[in-house]
């Protein structure tokens, strides 16, 4: 995650992009390296693979605070593409599962956070589709 923090503060994700696409490959069930592309593909606003890198982590199983990050990044990249439905379904889930972690993780703040998100994208205006 260094390398990352390291290309994104740099503002030069393509430079470690293909060493986390390697990674990717060689830790097929690993769920950190497409968890890491998805934070490259949207600094380089390529939003389809970050959604496509979110979903393979997810199938990874990704579980606890990690879980519920990666699902808040996918309903962020499916609201801003239009798909407000599924944004909602899975803000939705982060709920779920991040009130079904322990208390002793404290994810107090992140559950409100995310109440407070899925409120205000069920009474927003239905927007269009982002031109392409």
């Amino acid at each position: 995650m260094n390398l990352v923090n390291a290309a994104l503060t740099l503002e030069e994700p393509e430079r470690v992009l293909p060493l986390l696409q390697r990674n990717e490959r060689e830790l097929p069930h690993d769920e950190a390296p497409p968890r890491h592309l998805s934070l490259l593909y949207q600094a380089l606003q390529r939003p389809d693979d970050a959604l496509a890198a979110i979903d393979r982590a997810l199938h990874n199983k990704a579980e606890g605070r990690v879980r519920v990050l990666l699902l808040t990044s996918r309903a962020n990249l499916l609201n801003a593409h239009g798909d407000r439905g599924a944004a909602v379904r899975t803000l939705e889930e982060a709920l779920r599962v991040a009130r079904a972690l322990p208390q002793k993780l404290n994810m107090d703040r992140q559950v409100a956070m995310l109440e407070q998100q899925l409120t205000e994208l069920k009474s927003a205006p239905p927007a269009s589709p982002p031109r392409g």
